[in-house]
């Protein structure tokens, strides 16, 4: 109880209603855009989860055996970001499966 009254005072009144908020919004955006993808790729499925990113996907991959992982880096030399830390280098490293991360906004063709 301590703990989400001090985030409420750092944060102020609003912080639960505006994350509620956010959270739907995500969700939504995620079921539309799994909806797009299945009307390609029938067996698409999508989860939300609340949680540190890399270490979500990285439990999530483990409890489903997943054989590939795409992931997004939006730093520009995402070497750079790869070695300082990201999202990305992390579930490298504590992942055995393939990994393939992408650049945003990469033209077709274009190899890293």
């Amino acid at each position: 109880m301590a703990s989400s009254y001090a985030v409420k005072y750092v944060l102020g009144p609003q912080h639960d209603a505006r994350a509620q908020q956010e959270r739907t919004y995500f969700e939504k955006t995620l079921k539309a855009t799994a909806e797009d993808v299945r009307k390609e790729y029938a067996d698409c499925d999508s989860e939300f989860r609340d949680g540190v990113p890399c270490e979500e996907i990285i439990n999530t991959a483990k409890e489903r055996n997943i054989d590939l992982i795409i992931v997004s880096t939006h730093h520009h030399n995402w070497l750079t970001r790869l070695a300082c830390g990201s999202d990305a280098e992390r579930i490298f490293r504590n992942m055995q499966c393939a990994i393939l991360i992408l650049q945003p906004n990469m033209p077709p063709g274009t190899s890293i």
